[in-house]
């Protein structure tokens, strides 16, 4: 009897080790996974040419490019994603021969890179691909910069300059380009046309492509042109705002600016199905610091008495800003200091004015921001509002002396105080 249960004991033990044994092996797979990183592969570390090393890429690979120039013509045909090591230190340079990116395959990345010469062709070609992310590129000197036939891609944050036709080429395909996101380029003059949208008619026709905040400006025949398109979307809505066209005020030359937000009040209207509804005053993305009011305690202070002078600045742009502030009595320095404001924010800025080294006189106000890197709108960096007399002290009435109305006042105001 006794060993018989010994042999049961041994089956149980054996039964349960067996379960834990499979059941670490499920949790480990649990907690670790089945899933292949992607690797990284470098040019020209590993390969010579970017086109060798997507050839032996797998789906998912990334591919760093070292500084240098290239003289390639690349087929993207897997998903990879192509990266410059530094921004812009990887040049791919076309010679006038082709075009050097086309890309056939869903989910590509290309960023960081200088792609030139593409003459014929394209600087990128996209074609009938989508989930692709083309940002942070210089596309200089090519036929077109990007020829775009293919939907859902974002096209971000490119300078897309001094191309022979168009800076980006929407073109139809069958079904239409559709819902693509073209966000914060800086698309400046190019030969022909800054965006070129076309359709067919009785064709498919691009739609519900959506374009904001990129910077439109002096594109030689015109910043947009539209043959057989749908409607696409122009802006970000209020107060994100739309973009930035150079030509605005030569149509609009009676537009103001709406409610402070650096936008402005009339629409920029391509056709009926698309306008831009609230086109930006200015360049984005905006540096941009305004001096927006300057309020002295006093407008009459003793000689040697100190006045505070309140000064409100705001951050307009789209960044964090450091930068110093200061406040001069006619052209005479009085105090600097130095602020950081978030995008969007504004404050108040306290200075103190000790007049024992001024002269008596009046002194018009004078609040100057400083220029922070890349603010190109300096207008409303100064701003000069309101003068202060400096007297002699005790010259209440501010007339330049002091006799009996002063002490009128004085005895006028003997006794209160500021509730």
């Amino acid at each position: 009897m006794k060993g018989e249960w010994i042999m049961k004991l041994k089956t149980i033990s054996g039964i349960a080790l067996a379960v834990l044994s499979i059941a670490s092996i499920v949790l480990a797979l649990n907690i670790y996974g089945t899933e292949t990183f992607s690797a990284t592969i470098v040019v020209p570390d590993d390969y010579d040419s970017m086109q060798d090393a997507i050839d032996a890429a797998n789906p998912g690979d990334q591919i760093m490019v070292r500084n240098g120039t290239y003289h390639e013509w690349v087929i993207v045909n897997k998903t990879v994603s192509l990266f410059a090591e530094y921004e812009h230190g990887a040049i791919v340079d076309g010679l006038d021969v082709g075009t050097i990116f086309t890309v056939t395959a869903d989910n590509v990345n290309i960023t960081r890179f200088v792609i030139r010469k593409a003459s014929p062709g394209h600087a990128i070609y996209l074609n009938n691909v989508s989930g692709s992310c083309i940002r942070d590129n210089i596309l200089q000197n090519n036929n077109y910069g990007i020829l775009l036939i293919s939907s859902n891609n974002n096209i971000t944050n490119n300078l897309i300059q001094s191309n022979a036709y168009h800076g980006i080429f929407i073109e139809r395909t069958d079904p239409a380009s559709t819902y693509n996101r073209i966000i914060a380029n800086n698309i400046t003059d190019n030969r022909d046309y800054g965006i070129y949208i076309r359709g067919y008619s009785g064709g498919p026709r691009p739609s519900d492509n959506v374009f904001f905040h990129n910077n439109l400006v002096d594109n030689w025949d015109g910043q947009v042109r539209l043959d057989y398109s749908g409607s696409n979307i122009w802006d970000d809505g209020y107060p994100s705002g739309g973009n930035y066209w150079s030509d605005y005020l030569t149509r609009y030359p009676d537009a103001k600016e709406r409610d402070g937000s650096g936008i402005w009040d009339t629409p920029y209207i391509i056709n009926i199905d698309n306008i831009d509804r609230f086109p930006l005053m200015r360049p984005y993305p905006s540096h941009d610091i305004a001096v927006t009011e300057i309020t002295p305690s006093s407008t009459v202070v003793g000689q040697g008495f100190p006045i505070s002078i309140n000064v409100t600045v705001q951050n307009r742009g789209q960044f964090t800003e450091t930068f110093n502030v200061t406040v001069y009595a006619n052209t005479s320095e009085i105090q600097t200091q130095n602020i950081a404001l978030t995008n969007g924010s504004s404050t108040i800025v306290t200075f103190t004015w000790n007049t024992a080294t001024f002269a008596y006189g009046h002194y018009t106000i004078k609040a100057v921001a400083d220029t922070v890197p890349g603010e190109t709108f300096t207008a409303d960096n100064t701003l000069v509002n309101g003068t202060v007399f400096v007297t002699i002290a005790g010259d209440i009435d501010g007339d330049g002396d002091v006799d009996y109305d002063d002490f009128i006042v004085l005895a006028g105001n003997y006794g209160k105080e500021i509730s």
